[in-house]
């Protein structure tokens, strides 16, 4: 059951990134300022993308760092 799942063109999964799990707590702030109806979603969307965008850019910056060295890697060894 779980294979046909995945294999879904529908199917999603949570991104593989490093500042995942921050963007995470950001969005659940942001549902609890909503849900508390005490200011607007486009305040909200503007919060957490100019909280996470910083975040997300550095990490951006540190693949640039080493994605021609791990993607050589992950090419040489196919047992990943």
């Amino acid at each position: 059951m779980f294979f046909d799942l995945a294999k879904n063109p529908h199917a999603q999964f949570i991104p593989h990134i490093s500042v995942w799990n921050e963007y995470k707590r950001e969005w659940l702030v942001a549902e609890d300022r909503l849900f508390s109806l005490d200011v607007l979603p486009e305040e909200v969307l503007s919060d957490v993308q100019r909280r996470t965008q910083p975040k997300f850019n550095r990490m951006n910056k540190r693949w640039d760092v080493v994605k021609k060295q791990r993607v050589k890697e992950w090419n040489e060894n196919d047992t990943w």
